[in-house]
């Protein structure tokens, strides 16, 4: 078996050559130590599909990384885009022989991102994406709250999703009063890389790396094959989930992926029992919730929550005011959510 290990090794260029036959788009990178021992050190590969079909989806790029378990005990790094109907869509991949700040230099370098708070990370995007919106993980800064209690890390989750200052600080405050020490660890990390309302690019409902994790999870029977073989078994997951997720797109006559049209309808059910309060404009509403007063601007597509202007879908404030105006909301939500995209982003697999 170690030989085995070791020989997929050296067909590694010329498979990515074979790959590159039937994909013109393909690109990868390996390298090595010194000419004499000629050891790999890190490799990094592309999928031409991907590389096209990024520029349609949501502006959110999510990296982390999972250890291999063959013979070796490589380090996969991975970058996740997320598809219109809320699926993982791989976008590109480095393999090393460990996990250092060289290596994601490298990786991000040739990719040319949410992350969970990894030292390395945090230290190479600035340098490699010197304009890009680097945010950290909710769920790994709520993990790692000094804290033994529950309800500070709940209530922690609360407050980075809310998307209103009121709301913020009222969670921050109910942390301020039972968990102290928690709080002072929360108020450590900056807000711009956690809570929504500070981030300056909306990050479209992606405060989480767990589209990431569900990669791995997929990835997880074919960790421990000999290295060409395992990069085959991912091109293999690859184009079976391109081939499923085109196969539901093509099946569906409706302007929304299936996922963006559930999210509209749980939208339009918490609609109905809102109260129409005020029309100060043809375009600008007021209704009331739970005595909580929200206001939408149905032209330019914003509402006092923020929903609508971060995730791109209106919130059900706006799905009223919509309905108010005789005007279909899925006609107003973001074309990340299409079912046009969706096809579009598969129709080259």
């Amino acid at each position: 078996m170690r030989g085995i290990f070791k020989h997929t090794y050296q067909l590694l260029k010329s498979y990515f050559a074979e790959v590159r036959l039937v994909d013109l788009d393909f690109v990868f990178d390996i390298q090595t130590t010194s000419y004499k021992d000629k050891r790999f050190t890190r490799y990094f590969w592309c999928f031409g599909p991907p590389k096209k079909a990024y520029k349609q989806l949501r502006p959110v790029a999510v990296i982390d990384r999972t250890f291999l378990k063959g013979r070796y005990c490589e380090t996969l790094l991975t970058t996740i885009a997320i598809d219109p109907s809320n699926h993982i869509f791989p976008l590109a991949f480095s393999i090393t022989d460990s996990e250092t700040i060289e290596s994601w230099t490298y990786f991000l370098e040739m990719f040319i991102v949410i992350s969970d708070k990894n030292p390395k990370i945090i230290n190479i995007v600035p340098k490699v994406f010197p304009f890009a919106i680097h945010t950290f993980c909710t769920f790994y800064i709520l993990n790692n709250i000094k804290t033994t209690l529950e309800s500070t890390r709940i209530t922690f989750r609360m407050a980075a999703e809310t998307l209103t200052s009121i709301d913020f600080d009222k969670h921050m405050n109910a942390i301020r009063n039972i968990d102290p020490v928690g709080l002072q660890y929360i108020l450590g990390i900056p807000k711009e890389i956690w809570y929504n309302l500070y981030i300056i690019m909306s990050r479209y409902g992606a405060a989480y790396t767990n589209h990431v994790e569900s990669w791995n999870n997929v990835i997880l029977k074919v960790r421990d094959l000999p290295i060409q073989v395992f990069i085959e078994e991912l091109r293999r997951i690859c184009s079976e989930m391109s081939y499923t997720y085109r196969e539901e797109a093509e099946k569906s006559q409706a302007r929304l992926t299936l996922w963006a049209t559930d999210h509209c309808e749980s939208k339009k059910f918490v609609a109905d029992s809102l109260t129409y309060s005020v029309c100060t404009s043809r375009h600008y509403f007021q209704m009331t919730s739970y005595s909580i007063t929200d206001s939408v601007n149905i032209d330019d597509g914003t509402c006092s929550f923020c929903w609508w202007q971060t995730m791109a879908i209106p919130y059900e404030h706006g799905v009223f005011a919509l309905g108010l105006a005789n005007v279909d909301p899925t006609t107003r939500v973001s074309e990340y959510f299409t079912n046009d995209t969706y096809k579009a982003i598969y129709e080259p697999i």
